[in-house]
């Protein structure tokens, strides 16, 4: 009988996924931002897999990390966009940024917070598979703060992508969608990231406890 693989964009797979290889976080992040060099270091600062968090979907499965400059970038997966969704990653955002300050220090010492948010479903108006948000004035565009930044990538949309730039990131958005096991040897094939994501996704699926999690996280959604 052929493995039956987990879903990568359930959100606890998601999360298991990139604390598993973090070969696998640094290239997405590094994928995502564009970044011109490759990332040495990078600290996860909630690697743990809550205890309620299976069978309660009120609990985000995001992965925060920081990186050697002290910025902070948190990752989530999301299978819906129920009302408030844009509230609630604002609040994440701001939940973030304020604990990467102690009582005391100086606002000097803040360091930019950054979202990125994959999407399976459409949440925006917005013709863009990838789009950016930062907070800016409304006439001129000027930039309030670069502490604050928003990756918001909606895989319905990968068909409106610019195929000529940011191949890297257009090919985690072809794994999470792929539907085979051909699509991913494909994949696996094209970018030895890629080829790191299908077998580290194939362990997952083998592990009985990471299936019990994913099992027990679906049912959580069906439930309510």
């Amino acid at each position: 009988m052929p493995l039956q693989l987990l879903d990568p964009t359930l959100d606890v797979v998601f999360k298991l996924l990139l604390l598993r290889e973090p070969s696998l976080l640094r290239d997405m992040v590094e994928s995502v931002l564009n970044l011109p060099a490759p990332i040495n270091e990078l600290e996860v600062l909630n690697p743990q897999i809550p205890e309620d968090a299976p069978g309660d979907k009120s609990i985000v499965l995001d992965v925060r990390v920081r990186l050697a400059d002290g910025r902070q970038i948190d990752l989530e997966m999301q299978s819906a966009a129920p009302r408030g969704t844009r509230a609630r990653f604002l609040y994440y955002w701001a939940r973030s940024f304020v604990d990467s300050i102690a009582r005391g220090d100086d606002y000097t010492s803040l360091r930019p917070c950054i979202l990125i948010l994959w999407l399976k479903v459409e949440l925006l108006q917005s013709a863009h598979f990838h789009s950016v948000f930062h907070l800016t004035e409304d006439q001129c565009g000027e930039v309030f703060a670069q502490e604050i930044e928003f990756h918001v990538l909606e895989l319905p949309k990968l068909h409106l992508a610019d195929s000529g730039q940011q191949a890297k990131l257009q090919r985690w958005a072809r794994f999470f969608r792929a539907k085979t096991v051909l699509e991913l040897e494909k994949l696996a094939h094209e970018d030895t990231a890629m080829s790191t994501a299908k077998r580290t996704l194939e362990d997952l699926s083998m592990d009985p406890q990471a299936r019990q999690l994913a099992r027990d996280r679906e049912m959580s959604f069906v439930a309510h």
